[in-house]
């Protein structure tokens, strides 16, 4: 069926390395010609992860207390793969909040999430990652010792890091990271994912070298 395009829109939803694999140069039009600008889709706003707790899409929605949509959009900050991970154990299984959450971990729900993107982090934005990850409140100073980069890049990175959805405002978890913040990791899962498998992710190679995100820009 034909449609006109001018009220048709496309979402990717797709890896990071997607937006990388619009670089390469093929000798004619760019792999996302047309689909561009190529953005993140990160946490949810409130008011949209809200309606995906509630599942509002399916007509009359869910009663769901406010304690409960709170606990979710803090164990996940609002990411929409997590909330609807939890929310099918919890709607579809009746199961509560705690072993909604083990059973998302346990059926590698966080691991699909966050393993293919975590190898294709370069070096030195794992090096950022597992410092936070330590600390627990890294503030920018103390990364900008650890790394050895100028405050440009190194904003850059964490810019790049919170939209993919790795790290958050410790303080101000809602905005954008600004350089007087200390950063945490940005959700419960991402932070038992890294707990179970920081011994194996130590040796997993980085497919995206320091040369190549240090030099990248989005457009």
């Amino acid at each position: 069926m034909m449609q006109d395009s001018t009220f048709v829109r496309t979402i990717l939803c797709a890896a990071r390395h997607l937006s990388e694999v619009n670089q390469i140069d093929l000798g004619g039009p760019r792999f996302l010609n047309g689909f561009e600008p190529v953005l993140f889709v990160s946490s949810l706003r409130d008011v949209d992860a809200d309606a995906l707790i509630a599942q509002s899409h399916t007509g009359g929605g869910l009663q769901v207390s406010d304690e409960m949509a709170t606990e979710i959009k803090e164990k996940t900050n609002r990411h929409p793969y997590l909330i609807q991970s939890i929310c099918l154990y919890l709607y579809d299984h009746e199961m509560n909040l705690k072993k909604a959450c083990d059973y998302v971990m346990q059926q590698g729900m966080a691991e699909k999430a966050f393993a293919d993107d975590y190898r294709y982090l370069a070096p030195i934005e794992k090096t950022i990652l597992m410092f936070i990850y330590r600390t627990d409140g890294a503030t920018f100073e103390q990364l900008q010792r650890q790394v050895d980069l100028d405050t440009e890049t190194l904003s850059r990175l964490l810019v790049t890091l919170q939209a993919c959805g790795y790290i958050k405002g410790k303080d101000n978890p809602l905005t954008p990271l600004i350089k007087g913040d200390s950063y945490s990791l940005a959700n419960y899962f991402f932070t038992r994912w890294l707990q179970s498998n920081e011994a194996r992710l130590r040796e997993l190679p980085s497919v995206v070298s320091d040369e190549a995100i240090l030099s990248f820009k989005f457009e």
